[in-house]
Formats: structure tokens, C-alpha cells, sequence
């Protein structure tokens, strides 16, 4: 029977291929950036019931069937994706740099 395995599987540690491993360092960090991202997606829709329900109630619940809801999901996600993108160059920040004003 053969194997199942990729044979670079014994050569090449797994760890090489998580993206963004390597972006935080610190673990107060990831944990910031996990709690930010249940933070935004919870905000962000409640904002995407708030608008469907007004739809709904100004143009009545067909309105908000299948593309109005897909479209509102979508930009959900894309805008919690590009909220957390934006906090990543927040929580690399160097306070030291800060305080005396260089680079």
C-alpha cells in the first residue's frame, strides 16, 4: 500500500509553514489580538443585524433574502480582517521609541 505522507514531511518541520508565527513574539500580544478580533466581529454584527432587521422592516423580510445577506456577511468579514490588519503595526510599536521621539 502506499504511504500517505509527503516525502518532505521528515525534512521540513511543520512549524516553517504557519503564517504569521512569527509577528508576535509576545504572548500578551496574541492574546490582544485574539480578544480584539471577538471585540470586532462581535460589533460588527451587531451592526449587520441592526441594518438587515431595518431592511427588513422598511422593505420587508424578502428584501433581505439571499444577496443583501451574503453582501452584509461578506463586508462583515472584510472589515474585521482589515481592523485587525490595522492593529498589527499598533502592537509592534516600540515604547521606548516613543518616549524619546526616534525611529
Amino acid at each position: 500500500m502506499a504511504s500517505l505522507r509527503h516525502p518532505l514531511a521528515d525534512r521540513v518541520p511543520l512549524r516553517r509553514f504557519v503564517p504569521g508565527r512569527d509577528i508576535f513574539t509576545q504572548f500578551w500580544k496574541k492574546i490582544t489580538l485574539v480578544g480584539a478580533s471577538l471585540v470586532f466581529a462581535f460589533i460588527m454584527n451587531l451592526g449587520r443585524s441592526l441594518f438587515l432587521t431595518g431592511a427588513g422592516d422598511a422593505f420587508g423580510p424578502d428584501a433581505i433574502n439571499g444577496t443583501v445577506h451574503d453582501i452584509a456577511g461578506y463586508r462583515v468579514l472584510v472589515l474585521t480582517c482589515v481592523r485587525l490588519l490595522a492593529l498589527v503595526p499598533l502592537l509592534n510599536l516600540k515604547l521606548e521609541s516613543l518616549a524619546t521621539g526616534a525611529n
